[in-house]
């Protein structure tokens, strides 16, 4: 049973994608179609996936300790600039990552961005005009639920790994009370644990469509990614700026949301203000909490 579920999954990945009316007119599709396709993406990304080893100093006991944590990371660049989560590297006083043939190095902080959990880390001493495997980002506004999709990394700091599965939404929300608010995920079935964080998720032509940065813990298929148009955007500013400037207005805006799915409604005309805090730019406009404000152009 588990077989035929399989080949289906196949057809419906290849078949659909001709358009073809006639059942009869699909192309034959085998597993080991499938399993060529795994097989090529994988080999495009699993080459640029690091274990990425900070190390925190901590005082226990009147005594100062080192220790080892661990995560995963993805190489962007030939010249060793990789990128990981904030909460991977937050706090470490040295990082350790191994390379796919094993080497170990160091890694010095570009920047870090706490509010969109990401960090851009650069690969130290390598050899002189070395160029490293990297992969590539894909365009996450094209993702679609459904969509067959990877995650890589080291879960629980074993040996690195791939787990598969599919784009279960394509804009989840976590609310305003969590720490993730400035995110958008991207949900996915395929298995993200302790030590994926960091490690890339990717599409069928092992390009990056999101960095892997939330299990549910004790849920099952519920795994979260940063959408690479995201990260493309926060490590352009780190590698420019080493950080990330946000304009502030004083403003909480309420997003216009579906209860029922918790996820985010599109709005083109625009937003509910929640709340605006004290002495903010905003109360000097005149903006109070409660009301909807109509988005204008300025050249309009």
């Amino acid at each position: 049973m588990r077989r035929r579920f399989f080949v289906a999954a196949v057809i419906l990945l290849s078949g659909s994608a001709v358009g073809a009316q006639n059942p009869t007119d699909q192309p034959k599709t085998t597993a080991a179609d499938f399993r060529r396709i795994i097989e090529t993406a994988k080999a495009r990304v699993y080459p640029a996936l690091i274990f990425v080893k900070p190390i925190r100093e901590e005082f226990s006991g009147g005594e100062q300790r080192r220790q080892e944590v661990f995560g995963s990371g993805v190489l962007i660049s030939p010249d060793g600039l990789a990128v990981t989560n904030h909460h991977v590297i937050d706090q470490a006083v040295e990082i350790q990552v191994v390379l796919s043939d094993k080497r170990q190095v160091q890694a010095e902080i570009v920047g870090k961005d706490a509010e969109t959990d990401l960090a851009l880390l650069r690969l130290k001493g390598l050899k002189e005009g070395e160029s490293l495997p990297y992969a590539a980002f894909a365009d996450s506004d094209q993702v679609q639920s459904g969509d067959f999709v990877m995650a890589l990394g080291s879960p629980f700091g074993y040996a690195r790994s791939i787990s598969l599965g599919i784009v279960s939404n394509t804009e989840r929300y976590l609310g305003f009370e969590s720490k993730h608010v400035y995110n958008n995920f991207i949900q996915t079935d395929a298995a993200i644990n302790p030590g994926n964080s960091g490690g890339p998720l990717v599409d069928i032509v092992g390009q990056i469509v999101g960095i892997n940065t939330l299990g549910v813990q004790g849920g099952q298929g519920l795994g979260f990614s940063i959408p690479s148009n995201i990260v493309r955007d926060v490590v352009d500013r780190l590698r420019t700026k080493n950080r990330v400037d946000r304009a502030w207005t004083g403003l909480q805006l309420q997003p216009l949301i579906d209860f029922n799915s918790n996820t985010i409604i599109k709005s083109d005309s625009g937003v509910l203000v929640r709340d605006v805090e004290k002495d903010s730019p905003a109360v000097v406009a005149g903006v109070q909490a409660g009301q909807f404000h109509i988005l204008t152009h300025p050249d309009s």
